[in-house]
């Protein structure tokens, strides 16, 4: 059964149930402000860099991409870096001109990658704030009270930079109303979430909905990547269909200019004819179908495979796993020998036929209806509500 996915404004990249363009004023700034953004932050659905596009006049977002090469972005000479630590000095005691706020876009560890990976960013002179009173962003918690979100940092930034400027209340103002919106909204989704686990049995209530009442769009995946100069590309991927066991498998022209000893760790044969990427992709996302499920065990290889598709619905099997059961966490291969499970059998070649069959074995394990996940099963038993004939596609 197919799903319609959520109309979303092209604009603010929010559903349009909730699209804040409207509510957001223009700010005419002098101070250029300029943005780099971590990749993950880009469409994140709590992101406030939206708001800076949105309200600011004079800004920019660069999204910077390890895989790439650093921007060459051309900084004025006068430019300062946000930056909180105790080891800078206030944004006011800087001495002026400011014609340009480098703010960075993402998590803690975010900030320190993107200033590894980008010189420019390492030459700035650095500035800190002194927020009066903590984030007002409820939605994310901040790591330290003097750590504030995107949006007010750069707010604050400008009231002392810009003090005659007006509109930073109403700026705010929006922001605020956006946040209470996604709370009325996330209690209204937890109120209706519980009445449906209610009515689950209580050993699948740890399981996200994706798993359990719409199994049949699930799709197990698992990507061999190697390193080369411009990053880690795609040479080889493999996935599980859940609602018939079919099985998918790709091999990408390996790069020139990659490491040759990466096939023999991967167990892949040199010799076994490849594919170029873009017909790859599009078998895999006829293979998957209109709105899947994809299950990794790793997030990062969700990270890097659900970008070829168009839409669709992210598990990290890691993490419904640490759920289940928390004292038994490890590599995929001792979590599967831990629940006394065999890897599941699939046509597959190198090192992924193990990773993806033991994905599906513990997956297959944790979806389980007929019995408790606490109980050790063989993987194969958990076939029995298949017909033989998808028995035959998965042996």
């Amino acid at each position: 059964m197919s799903e319609t996915p959520r109309a979303r404004c092209l604009t603010c990249h929010k559903p349009s149930v909730t699209c804040v363009c409207s509510t957001v004023p223009r700010l005419l700034n002098r101070t250029c402000v300029t943005v780099f953004q971590h990749p993950r932050e880009r469409f994140h659905a709590l992101g406030t860099v939206r708001f800076l596009q949105l309200g600011l006049a004079n800004s920019r977002v660069v999204v910077v991409h390890r895989h790439l090469p650093p921007p060459t972005l051309q900084l004025a000479e006068s430019a300062v870096l946000l930056y909180p630590s105790p080891d800078v000095p206030l944004l006011e005691e800087l001495e002026p001109p400011v014609d340009e706020l480098v703010v960075v876009d993402g998590t803690w560890h975010h900030a320190k990658t993107l200033l590894r990976d980008v010189p420019a960013l390492r030459r700035l002179r650095r500035a800190r704030l002194a927020p009066a009173e903590p984030s007002r962003y409820r939605l994310r918690r901040e790591p330290r009270r003097e750590c504030v979100s995107t949006l007010e940092a750069t707010v604050q930034a400008l009231r002392c930079l810009e003090p005659t400027l007006s509109g930073y209340d109403a700026l705010l103002a929006a922001f605020d109303a956006m946040i209470d919106r996604q709370i009325a909204l996330a209690r209204r989704d937890a109120t209706t979430r519980r009445q449906v686990l209610g009515q689950r049995p209580r050993h699948l209530r740890h399981l996200p909905l994706a798993l359990t009442e719409q199994f049949e769009r699930v799709v197990a995946i698992y990507a061999e990547r190697v390193s080369t100069p411009r990053g880690r590309e795609l040479v080889q991927l493999v996935g599980w269909r859940a609602h018939d066991g079919g099985v998918f498998e790709a091999r990408v022209v390996f790069p020139s200019d990659a490491d040759p000893t990466h096939l023999r760790c991967a167990g892949l044969d040199p010799s076994r004819p490849e594919e170029a990427l873009v017909p790859a992709v599009a078998r895999f996302r006829e293979f998957c179908g209109r709105a899947p499920t994809l299950i990794a065990w790793h997030q990062r290889t969700l990270d890097a495979v659900s970008p070829l598709l168009s839409a669709g619905t992210q598990v990290c099997l890691k993490a419904v796993y640490k759920r289940a059961w928390p004292q038994r966490l490890g590599t995929l291969e001792a979590c599967t020998r831990a629940q006394a499970l065999q890897p599941h059998p699939l046509p597959i070649e190198g090192r992924a036929r193990e990773r993806l069959g033991c994905a599906v074995a513990l997956l297959l394990h944790l979806t389980n209806s007929g019995k408790d996940p606490s109980t050790n099963v063989d993987a194969c038993d958990l076939l029995d509500g298949q017909s033989e004939s998808s028995r035959a596609q998965i042996g």
